[in-house]
C-alpha cells in the first residue's frame, strides 16, 4: 500500500521492516540502512504537514461523495461489510472488523445536510466511498507515524500507539459479558432511570437484542430471496423464450461458466441492493411488533434518546476518527422515521459506555455505587478460581478503606478497583493526559494496595466494616504472599498490560507493577481457568515477563492465550523484543458459539496431556504442602517438554518398577524420574538428583497400572529462565512443525 504512494517518506516507510520465519516465530528487523533511517527522520516534519493537508482533503472528498446519496443505504452497505459472513465461518466481533469505517461514515452523515436527491449512490459512487475510506485510513497511519517525536522517544511511541488504537479498534467484551456488566451497574438505579429517561437498562438491552435479531433475520431472508431471484433469472434465460430474446453477446456470455456466474451474481446483487435499506433499518412500530415485552412509550423514549438524526449536528461536532464518535452515546442513525443501528455492539457489547456518562452527569452517588459494584465483581471472579477462599469487600483498617480482600491458604489478594476511564485526549495520544488518567486509574490504586499489603505482612491484621465491627483477622505470618489487583471498569486503551512503558513519564518507579486488569477480561480468565493451580501459576508466569519493555502486548487476554499454549518466549534470552497479538481467537470462537453466532466450541483450557493433567488437577484439589510449586513445574513445561514427559513417563515408570530403583531420563531442562511402584510421594524429595545433570524441572512418575503412569511429585531444580534448551530449539525449529509450513510448501 505504502510502496505505491509517490512521496519518498511513504516509500521509505514501506521498506522499513523485513520479516523472516525462524522456527515458530515471525522475526521482524530493520530493513533500512543508517543513511535511509536518517533520511526518513529528516523528511518527517514536512511529510507530517503534507499528510495533515491530504487527510483534510480526503475527508472533504468523502463528504462530497456522501452528499448526494441516501444516508441509510450508504450506512447499511458499510455496516454489512462489518457484520456479514457466511454461516458457520469465523467472525470475530471483538476484532471490530471495520467498525471504525462504519463509525466514520455515520459520524460524517450526522454532521452534514441531507441532499435533495436521494437516488444515489450508484455502484461506482459507492465504490468511491469505500476507496476514500481506505485512503483516509492509509493517511491516518502516515500522519500518526510522521508526528514529530520530540526528544522523548518513549512518549512518541505512547502517542502513536494510543492514537492508532483509538482510531481503529473497538469493543472490549465477549459474549454476554457487556450486557451483564451493564445490568450489574445500572439495574439498582432503575427507578431513577425510568423517571429521568422513560426506560431502564433492561429495556435498552432488549431494544439492542430486538433490533439486532430483526436486522439479522431480515438480512438473511433478503439473501435467501436474492438467491431465489437469481435462480429464477437463470431459469428464464435458459428457457426457449428467454434465449430467443437474448442478444448474441448475451447468449455467448450465458454459454460460459464464468459468464453464467457473472449474470447470476449481477441478479443477486441487484435484488439485494434494492432491499438492503429496508432490511437494515427499523421503525418504532416494527420494534414493538417484534417484542411484545417492550411498551411502545419506552421504545419511543429510547429511540428518541439514543438516536442522532442525519444532518442534526454541527460540522465541527465530528470531523473524523480523531474525534470521539457521537455514536458512543447515541448509536442509532435516524432518517425519515427509520433507525439504523450502525454498530450493533455499541448497545449489547458496549452498554456500559453507552449509558455511563448519563449516570455520571445526572445520578447523585452513582460514582460510589459504581465502585462498589466493580469491587464485588472482581472479588467474586477471583474467589471463583480459588475454592474455599474467603472473600470480603468494603473493609477498613488504620483509618483507610480497602476495596476488596480475598484470602486463600497463605495467599492474599488485595483488590483496589477504579471505575474511571481514559479521557478522549488520553486515548488520542495526548501523553500528558494519558499519564494523568493512568495515575488516577492505576497508580493511586497501586499505592493503596501496597499500603494494605504492608499492613497484612507486618503482623496481625484486623479489618473492620464501616461501623467498626471486626470482619476478618489474619495472624502474623499466616500470609506469605500478597497480590495487588487493580480491576478497572474500562479497558485502558491497551496500556494496562504494559505499564512499564509509563516509567519514563514518572509513573511506577519501582520494578514491581500491579496487575491492572479490565473487569471483563478478569471474568474471561475466571471462566476459562481450569483450577487454582493454573490461575496462581499464570500470575507467576506473568510476573516474570518484562511487560512493556521486552514484551509488547495491548490485551490481557492475548497474554492469557499465550500462557494457555505453554509459550516460553525464548527470544527474550537473546535480547529480542516480543510483540504479541491475535492470541485470543479461541475465546472469540468459544463465546460466539455460546451466543449462537457460530458453531459450538469447547471451553478454552490450559494445554495439558496425561498424566501431567491429572497431576495438576490433583494438586489443585488436594493441595498438599508445596502443591503450588509441584504443579508449577508441570505448568512451566514447554510443548516439547510436555510431549517428552507424557511419552516417556510410562516407560520410565515401568523400568523403575521392573528394576526396583529410580530410573532417570533427561532432555533439555527436564529430568524425568521413574520411581518404584510403591514409593510414596513423601519420600520423593529425598531422591538423589541425576548425576552430572543440572535440570530446571524434575518430575517423578510411577506405574499406576499396566501401561499407565502417574506423576507422583515435581520440583524445581533451579530457577526458570527464558533460555531455551537445545532440545526445545531443535523441536521449535523443525520445518515439519513450523506454523509457516503451508506457506513454505506452497
Amino acid at each position: 500500500m505504502l510502496a505505491k504512494r509517490e512521496d519518498r517518506y511513504s516509500q521509505l516507510l514501506a521498506r522499513r521492516l523485513q520479516h523472516e520465519h525462524r522456527g515458530q516465530y515471525l522475526v521482524t528487523s530493520s530493513n533500512l540502512s543508517a543513511e535511509e533511517h536518517a533520511e526518513l527522520a529528516s523528511l518527517a516534519p514536512t511529510a507530517h504537514a503534507a499528510f495533515r493537508e491530504e487527510l483534510d482533503e480526503a475527508t472533504r472528498g468523502l463528504r462530497a461523495l456522501l452528499a448526494p446519496g441516501d444516508p441509510l443505504y450508504i450506512t447499511a452497505i458499510l455496516q454489512l461489510t462489518n457484520i456479514l459472513a457466511w454461516g458457520g465461518t469465523y467472525y470475530e466481533p471483538t476484532e471490530r472488523g471495520g467498525e471504525h469505517k462504519v463509525e466514520l461514515i455515520a459520524g460524517l452523515l450526522c454532521t452534514q445536510p441531507v441532499a435533495d436527491d436521494l437516488d444515489g449512490p450508484s455502484d461506482a459512487e459507492m465504490q468511491g466511498i469505500h476507496d476514500e475510506i481506505d485512503h483516509i485510513l492509509e493517511v491516518l497511519l502516515l500522519f500518526n507515524h510522521s508526528m514529530p517525536p520530540g526528544e522523548d522517544i518513549e512518549a512518541a511511541s505512547l502517542r502513536f500507539k494510543g492514537a492508532m488504537q483509538w482510531m481503529m479498534l473497538r469493543g472490549d467484551s465477549y459474549g454476554h459479558h457487556g450486557e451483564e456488566l451493564a445490568r450489574a451497574l445500572y439495574s439498582p438505579h432503575d427507578g431513577w432511570m425510568l423517571e429521568t429517561y422513560g426506560f431502564t437498562v433492561d429495556d435498552v438491552l432488549m431494544l439492542g437484542a430486538t433490533v439486532t435479531a430483526l436486522t439479522e433475520n431480515r438480512i438473511n431472508a433478503l439473501l435467501k430471496d436474492a438467491h431465489e431471484f437469481s435462480d429464477g433469472v437463470m431459469k428464464v434465460l435458459r428457457s426457449k423464450e428467454g434465449r430467443a430474446q437474448l442478444s448474441a453477446d448475451a447468449a455467448n456470455q450465458l454459454g460460459s461458466r464464468e459468464g453464467e456466474f457473472q449474470i447470476r451474481g449481477a441478479a443477486l446483487i441487484d435484488y439485494f441492493q434494492a432491499g438492503v435499506r429496508q432490511a437494515a433499518t427499523v421503525s418504532a412500530d416494527e420494534v414493538c411488533a417484534e417484542s411484545v415485552n417492550l411498551p411502545p412509550q419506552r421504545v419511543e423514549a429510547m429511540l428518541g434518546e439514543l438516536s442522532i438524526p442525519v444532518g442534526s449536528l454541527e460540522l465541527r461536532a465530528y470531523t473524523g476518527l480523531f474525534d470521539e464518535s457521537p455514536l458512543v452515546e447515541r448509536p442509532f442513525l435516524e432518517f425519515g422515521g427509520r433507525y439504523l443501528l450502525a454498530v450493533p455492539g455499541m448497545v449489547l457489547r458496549d452498554a456500559v459506555a453507552l449509558l455511563e456518562d448519563r449516570f455520571m452527569r445526572g445520578k447523585a452517588g452513582f460514582s460510589k455505587s459504581r465502585a462498589r459494584t466493580l469491587d464485588v465483581l472482581a472479588v467474586e471472579y477471583l474467589a471463583s478460581m480459588l475454592p474455599g477462599a474467603a472473600a470480603y469487600t468494603h473493609l477498613f483498617y488504620e483509618g483507610v478503606e480497602l476495596d476488596g480482600l480475598v484470602l486463600f491458604e497463605d495467599v492474599a489478594f488485595v483488590v483496589e478497583g477504579k471505575g474511571s476511564s481514559l479521557s478522549v485526549q488520553g486515548h488520542r495520544g495526548d501523553v500528558r493526559r494519558l499519564v494523568s488518567d493512568i495515575r488516577d486509574a492505576v497508580a493511586c490504586a497501586w499505592e493503596q494496595g501496597a499500603r494494605a499489603r504492608a499492613f497484612i505482612l507486618g503482623g496481625e491484621a484486623v479489618f473492620r466494616d464501616e461501623a467498626g465491627t471486626e470482619v476478618v483477622r489474619t495472624q502474623r505470618g499466616s500470609i506469605k504472599e500478597v497480590f495487588i489487583v487493580n480491576p478497572t471498569l474500562h479497558e485502558l486503551g491497551g496500556h494496562a498490560p504494559q505499564l512499564a512503558r509509563l516509567r519514563a513519564q514518572g509513573l511506577f518507579p519501582d520494578r514491581e507493577l500491579p496487575w491492572s486488569v479490565y473487569i471483563n477480561d478478569l471474568r474471561v480468565i475466571s471462566e476459562t481457568s481450569d483450577n487454582a493451580a493454573v490461575f496462581l501459576h499464570y500470575l507467576v508466569w506473568r510476573a516474570r515477563l518484562p511487560l512493556g519493555e521486552g514484551v509488547v502486548v495491548s490485551d490481557e487476554l492475548d497474554l492469557w492465550g499465550c500462557y494457555r499454549l505453554c509459550e516460553q518466549f525464548g527470544m527474550l534470552a537473546d535480547n529480542g523484543i516480543v510483540v504479541i497479538g491475535n492470541s485470543s481467537t479461541d475465546f472469540d470462537a468459544y463465546y460466539d458459539g455460546l451466543l449462537g453466532h457460530g458453531p459450538k466450541k469447547r471451553r478454552p483450557r490450559k494445554f495439558l496431556r496425561e498424566p501431567v493433567k491429572a497431576f495438576v488437577d490433583r494438586m489443585a484439589t488436594e493441595r498438599p504442602l508445596g502443591w503450588r510449586d509441584a504443579a508449577g513445574v508441570c505448568l512451566d513445561m514447554s510443548l516439547p517438554e510436555l510431549a517428552f514427559v507424557c511419552d516417556m513417563a510410562p516407560k520410565a515408570a515401568r523400568s523403575a518398577a521392573r528394576e526396583g530403583m529410580p530410573m532417570w531420563a533427561n532432555v533439555g531442562r527436564v529430568a524425568l524420574v521413574g520411581i518404584p511402584k510403591h514409593t510414596g510421594a513423601e519420600s520423593v524429595p529425598d531422591q538423589v538428583d541425576p548425576e552430572n545433570e543440572d535440570p530446571t524441572l524434575i518430575v517423578y512418575a510411577r506405574e499406576a497400572s499396566r501401561g499407565r503412569a502417574e506423576i507422583v511429585w515435581a520440583k524445581y531444580g533451579r530457577p526458570v529462565t527464558f533460555q531455551l534448551s537445545e532440545f526445545e530449539r531443535s523441536m521449535f525449529d523443525a520445518p515439519d512443525i513450523s506454523p509457516f509450513r503451508f506457506e513454505q510448501n506452497g
